[in-house]
Formats: structure tokens, sequence, C-alpha cells
């Protein structure tokens, strides 16, 4: 099923996902993964990733550029699709933005679609674990994400639905 135009704010790590000035590729891969299939399934991206050029443009943006753009987009999108990945077996890639952007979806009663490594690695917190109790959540393993992106579609319509 398309998306029929609906808003999907793609989240993800992006200071700690630069080292030496170059943007982690196996993620910036997944994200633009994210972004192809929100639009070829008619949905319109909200995405940091994009609009700061995966890093390149990030100097440009003040914390407070940053905090209105994110949390208005947070207030427009219809779902929130953070991609978590990790280092190793036992880690989450740090991105403290993201878990923020978490809570701002769980208060703002956005759905969310969860696109990490599952189960939730060992160093993930407990609220970030137990988030699906107290709101709207949907989880997808990042490797099935990456093998059929298009999967996105029936569970965002799952989420949209219940």
């Amino acid at each position: 099923m398309a998306l029929r135009n609906r808003k999907i704010f793609i989240g993800g790590p992006i200071q700690f996902a630069i080292e030496h000035e170059v943007f982690n590729q196996e993620l910036k891969q997944t994200l633009e993964l994210a972004i192809q299939a929100v639009i070829q399934l008619n949905g319109q991206v909200l995405s940091a990733h994009k609009t700061e050029r995966f890093g390149i443009d990030t100097p440009v943006f003040t914390p407070e550029m940053v905090s209105r753009r994110d949390f208005a987009w947070m207030q427009e999108c219809d779902v929130f699709m953070p991609i978590l990945p990790t280092l190793g077996d036992k880690e989450l890639l740090r991105t403290d933005g993201t878990h923020i952007e978490l809570g701002w979806a769980c208060a703002l009663k956005r759905p969310v679609l969860l696109v990490t490594p599952l189960p939730i690695v060992e160093g993930g917190s407990h609220l970030l674990k137990g988030m699906e109790h107290v709101c709207k959540l949907s989880k997808l393993d990042l490797h099935e994400f990456r093998r059929k992106p298009s999967q996105i579609s029936e569970i965002i319509e799952d989420l949209l639905i219940t």
C-alpha cells in the first residue's frame, strides 16, 4: 500500500556518525534506502540527513536552528522513523538527538517505526526497550529493512490504523 503523501520524519545519528569529516557509509546507505523507499511509496520525507547533506552542512546549522526545525518536523509528521545502528553487538551508535526525538514522538503521540537490529542490543536503555508500552511503536530489524525497504509501507499503514 502506498503512503498516500504521508510525512515520514526519518531520524538517526548525524554528529556521532561523522569520523574524520566522513559520514559513516553503511549508515548513509541505509538512510538513503529509507529516503528512497518513502519517496517511491508516495510519501514525503522530513530528514535532517538530507537537509544537512549527511554532515557536510551540519556546521552551518546552530543548535537553535536544529532544535526548532526538528521539533516542527515532529509536530508535522505522520510517523517518526528513527534508524538506530549499532557498533558491534552490544552498543548503539551514539545519537543523543534521536533519543530526544523519540521522547518528542511519544509525548506528541506520533507513531514510531523503530529500525534497529533486533532484539535491541544489550546496551540499549530500558526506556528504549520499553517504549512500546507507552506509545504506538513498531520495530523493524535493520537487516530486514535493508533487504526489503518497501516493507515499511505495510508497517506504517498498520501504525496509522491502530
